[in-house]
């Protein structure tokens, strides 16, 4: 899920993610392009930290919630201007 929104973040903003950049810096690099989707990606971005970071297990419905984030920053990010 994370991927996927990170390829539209990407292609919307024209701000690549970098191999040095951690996924906070990138959220922060972003989050002034990324007007109404910039709550859900910050919350994805939450998520993909815990799932590789963390020795916490996840919540069942935590795919299922990063999956949801993910259509919406793609439906938020095409609603949007050019």
């Amino acid at each position: 899920a994370y991927i996927s929104s990170l390829n539209a973040i990407e292609n919307k903003t024209g701000i690549l993610m970098s191999p040095h950049i951690t996924f906070r810096e990138y959220l922060q690099a972003t989050a002034p392009l990324l007007a109404t989707a910039v709550r859900a990606f910050t919350e994805l971005t939450a998520i993909a930290e815990v799932a590789l970071y963390s020795a916490h297990r996840l919540e069942e419905n935590t795919a299922s919630t990063a999956e949801k984030l993910t259509a919406s920053i793609t439906e938020e990010l095409h609603s949007e201007p050019a």
